[in-house]
């Protein structure tokens, strides 16, 4: 078995995750303006409205484009140990059962709620596998890596290493 570190690719969420954040903010920043110029009526309504439904989820792609730049997977003589931002999992070496791709599985695993690339994070139940809980970034590069009590899903960028 391999040692080293082996960190999710994380540019292209990153990228995508700046980007929703940016948009919404100037949505926000907009609909907050047209609130300050608007008199007490129809306008002002629709101007809030969009000002807060705009900036409701800005803290969650902050935190998850956090949690991206944060993940790492790391692998050691004892242990696995995955970060995706404040959540640490240290699964010890020998309560792994195996490690395969996701491509070798004959039913398909179906993705987690809200997937964006770059945070591919969940629980899912999977007819074969039980529960798996995703910790990945790239849908294309899923490894399983299965314990007694539950699968994990990660992606790490070199599986290979």
């Amino acid at each position: 078995m391999n040692i080293g570190h082996y960190p999710p690719p994380k540019r292209r969420g990153l990228i995508i995750h700046g980007i929703v954040i940016l948009m919404l903010a100037v949505i926000a920043s907009i609909g907050f303006i047209n609130i300050i110029r608007a008199d007490v009526g129809p306008a002002f309504l629709v101007s809030l409205l969009i000002a807060v439904a705009s900036f409701m989820p800005i803290p969650f792609f902050v935190y998850r484009a956090y949690s991206l730049m944060r993940a790492d997977y790391h692998m050691d003589r004892d242990s696995l140990a995955i970060s995706w931002g404040l959540r640490a999992e240290d699964i010890p070496l020998s309560d792994i059962e195996w490690i395969r791709s996701a491509d070798d599985l004959t039913h398909p695993i179906s993705m987690p709620r809200f997937p964006v690339p770059g945070a591919l994070l969940g629980m899912r139940r999977h007819p074969d596998l039980g529960t798996v809980e995703f910790l990945a970034s790239d849908s294309k590069k899923l490894l399983l890596v299965a314990t007694a009590k539950r699968v994990f899903v990660i992606s790490p960028e070199n599986s290979t290493g």
